[in-house]
């Protein structure tokens, strides 16, 4: 995503992993924005408000190759009712603390998170 304003830091964080791009509070600044979720042929649509006409062309020899893992949850398939959630290296401490019951100070600056708790009902009696 390429904007035509600055981004505060909770801007950028909020819009790591937005489900809709559209929803970013800063949308009508969007200028560029190439998801790369195309997939085939040569080109990656620019799909932002301002980005008509500026696709990113592709050449030379190149290939698609689709990734192990996806980069952030995606949105609950509803004819399963089920979440897909990618566990990263990161999160490993967050969770250790999260077992051990510590919470880590806020000035630790852990980037983990601890996904594991919105699963609490599966594993822990009520």
């Amino acid at each position: 995503m390429i904007f035509n304003t600055a981004l505060t830091d909770a801007e950028i964080a909020g819009g790591t992993c937005l489900t809709y791009v559209t929803a970013h509070p800063k949308y009508t600044n969007l200028i560029d924005y190439w998801p790369g979720n195309d997939g085939y042929g040569g080109r990656l649509k620019n799909q932002a408000p301002l980005g008509a006409g500026k696709d990113f062309v592709l050449k030379g020899s190149f290939t698609w190759d689709g990734l192990a893992e996806l980069p952030c949850t995606t949105a609950p398939n509803t004819s399963t009712r089920t979440v897909s959630q990618l566990v990263k290296s990161v999160d490993v401490v967050s969770t250790l603390f999260y077992w051990m019951k510590v919470t880590p100070a806020a000035s630790w600056g852990l980037e983990g998170s601890t996904w594991l708790s919105q699963y609490e009902i599966e594993f822990i009696p009520l």
